[in-house]
Order: C-alpha cells, then structure tokens, then sequence
C-alpha cells in the first residue's frame, strides 16, 4: 500500500527528533527524512512470519516496514507478536 504524504511527515519528524536526541545533531534534515518515506514509490509493506523451532513449537507475529523502488528495507515500522509457544 502506498504511504500517505501525512504520515511520512509524522514518521519523519519522529526519526529525525529520535536522531537528534540521540547523536546532538540529526545526521539527516527533517526534508530528507520525509522525502525518503515519501518519494520513489514508497510502498508499506505487512507481513506475517511463522517460526518453528527444532521442538515444533511456534512463534507467530506480524511485521511492517517501508520499501521503494530503490530499497527493500527503507523504514522498519516494528512487529506485534500473535502467538508464541517457546
């Protein structure tokens, strides 16, 4: 699905005020940030992985992240765990 141009501002400002925090001076401006959530067809991207380990047992969750038509793996969004049994 396609990312509104509202929410990769929100998600820019997040990440660059995250950035600033963390390194004193963001390594990207806020422009940047937004136009690389934004720009090059930016697609969100959610889905849902199953592992099993060696005794069978399952871990279920479900996965977002962003990608374009340069990158597969342009913004890691996070994961909600449904199920997990080890």
């Amino acid at each position: 699905q396609s990312v509104s141009k509202v929410y990769a501002e929100s998600l820019a400002r997040m990440d660059y005020e995250k950035d600033k925090a963390k390194n004193k001076v963001a390594i990207l401006d806020k422009k940047s940030y937004s136009d690389s959530y934004y720009e090059n067809q930016v697609k969100s991207i959610v889905a849902k992985y199953t592992y099993i380990n060696k005794d069978k047992e399952k871990d279920i969750f479900i996965a977002s992240s962003f990608m374009n038509a340069d990158e597969c793996s342009v913004r890691f969004n996070g994961y909600i765990t449904l199920s997990r049994e080890f």
